[in-house]
């Protein structure tokens, strides 16, 4: 690939790894042949969680002399147990391009998250956010809503730099205490975002009662008694 007409050339593919069997972790490594020779410029060896996630490399970090290659190899590691088998490594959406020069994205809800038992009127509401751009940017801002009600809005007054990540939590809380599914969005409104397709994120979470348990009142039996345990006939077994 000729990248001499990219202004700021830089790799991005999504990758996939997420063993939830045993410990085996395979691992993944990203190779830039820069015209001249080949180098490692990534690699990973860790389970990502259930999402996809974006890896980007900014390739104006090496010296590049004529057309370059990119090359993905994938070597199994089973040296803390289990099985190769388990930990399907996966990558797509490979692009080379320029990036915008401002661009924030809202990459995801930290937390809450899936589901939640006994959840307060006070949960923090905490996001994840990339700098996609080029610019180190700041005075931005972070909102979110759930179940279409009253938006938050917080104001980032700190800097976040190039292809890094902030984790931010909203000094608004919210209240998640009902028994329900609560749908939560979260975006950035930022002046001049070059690329808002990128800027908000959805999710949600569903708050369950916590359990009464009640197994009557304490008994003591003397060896060589019976005791006979009753589910009841609202249920089948003790756990």
């Amino acid at each position: 690939i000729d990248v001499s007409p990219l202004s700021v050339p830089t790799l991005s593919y999504w990758v996939f790894s997420n063993n939830t069997n045993d410990a085996a972790l395979n691992k993944l490594i990203v190779e830039l042949f820069d015209g001249a020779s080949w180098q490692v410029i990534d690699s990973i060896q860790t389970n990502l969680g259930p999402d996809w996630v974006e890896r980007i490399t900014d390739l104006t970090n090496y010296t590049i002399t004529g057309d370059i290659q990119v090359k993905y190899t994938v070597t199994g590691d089973n040296s803390a147990g289990g099985s190769t088998f388990n930990n399907d490594i996966v990558i797509d959406d490979v692009k080379i391009y320029t990036p915008p020069t401002i661009d924030i994205a809202v990459t995801g809800v930290v937390s809450p998250i899936g589901t939640g038992c006994g959840l307060t009127s006070t949960e923090d509401i905490t996001i994840s956010v990339l700098n996609v751009g080029i610019n180190d940017t700041t005075n931005f801002d972070l909102s979110y809503q759930i179940n279409g009600g009253t938006i938050v809005t917080e104001t980032v007054t700190t800097t976040l730099e190039s292809d890094s990540t902030m984790i931010f939590t909203f000094t608004g809380q919210a209240d998640l205490s009902a028994l329900t599914t609560f749908n939560i969005v979260a975006w950035v409104s930022l002046t001049n975002d070059e690329s808002t397709v990128n800027d908000t994120i959805a999710d949600s979470v569903t708050n369950y009662a916590i359990p009464l348990v009640n197994l009557g009142n304490d008994t003591t039996i003397c060896a060589g008694v019976d005791l006979t345990l009753d589910a009841t006939a609202a249920f089948t077994s003790y756990i």
